[in-house]
């Protein structure tokens, strides 16, 4: 009986050890098809969407529908696929400083945005 826990527990440190772990992560290598500029583009009119469609969301039954229906656009108008779009964004994601200055340039774009509606009131 000791023999077979002490085998028991031998197997488990030895798998234990030589398994991959779950939290250790694969970073991409490969470069990113979409550049930080056109990624900024995108986020910027996706966080437009997003906004529009919170407002409308209690309104309409085919919200679902009409959000992807809506993030296709943004793809087709950036002739970017919805693949290489989260492709890139797992690429950015592992490159902080990348993702930080894309996000400066989307908070860029949106008050820009903004100061152009208000002054139009």
């Amino acid at each position: 009986m000791i023999r077979f826990l002490l085998l028991f527990i031998t197997l488990a440190l030895i798998t234990g050890c030589y398994c991959k772990r779950s939290d250790e992560v694969t970073i991409p290598e490969e470069k990113t098809s979409i550049s930080p500029e056109k990624m900024s583009e995108i986020l910027t009119d996706f966080h437009l969407l997003q906004s529009a469609m919170k407002q409308k969301q209690s309104k309409r039954e085919d919200f679902k529908f009409e959000n992807r229906y809506y993030h296709y656009l943004i793809f087709k108008k950036y002739n970017v696929t919805q693949e290489e779009f989260e492709n890139s964004l797992e690429y950015y994601k592992y490159r902080i400083d990348e993702l930080n200055n894309i996000y400066e340039d989307v908070i860029t774009n949106l008050s820009v945005l903004e100061s152009e509606i208000k002054s139009k009131k």
